[in-house]
């Protein structure tokens, strides 16, 4: 009998642990966490976090699946050992800086072409001013949209990465 309850025990000190990690990850309070589970439906105290987190409370299946739901992952996050949860949270970390930085650059690019439409109007509206300087600058700006299209922002951005790691 003493090693199911040692079983138990460890168990539950997983779930806490795993637990606490991810309401810190998410920035949230014991206490609000437990105002989260209340509105669900859960009597839940700061308290009821402590012992829960420590491993000194058991958690019902319900209430599993509602602290997943609260704190934005699946119940089995809750079980998994420390260092699988640090990598998974390295490799998920990972794809997010991806997709932000992705979003970043499309925004970029939507950017770009706003901006090169907006000189394009302005290059056809002062192309024939009857300044001389005007003109000259209608030049330097249409010199400009040749050389910065997406294609060529792609091309430097790729050349300053391989100047970063040493490249070429």
């Amino acid at each position: 009998m003493t090693g199911e309850s040692d079983t138990r025990r460890n168990l539950m000190a997983l779930f806490g642990a795993n637990l606490r990690a991810v309401r810190e990850h998410r920035d949230i309070s014991q206490d609000g966490l437990a105002e989260a589970m209340t509105a669900r439906g859960h009597d839940w105290y700061q308290s009821t976090v402590y012992k829960t987190e420590r491993g000194e409370r058991k958690v019902s299946f319900h209430e599993a699946i509602d602290l997943a739901a609260v704190l934005q992952v699946t119940t089995d996050r809750f079980t998994r050992l420390p260092e699988e949860a640090a990598d998974e949270y390295a490799v998920t970390q990972g794809a997010a800086l991806l997709e932000r930085t992705w979003d970043q650059a499309a925004s970029a690019v939507a950017g770009l072409h706003q901006a090169r439409a907006a000189a394009e109007g302005l290059a056809a509206r002062f192309a024939g001013s009857k300044h001389a300087r005007v003109r000259e600058a209608v030049r330097g700006l249409l010199a400009e949209l040749g050389g910065r299209t997406p294609e060529a922002a792609a091309a430097e951005g790729a050349a300053r990465w391989d100047r970063t790691r040493g490249g070429a």
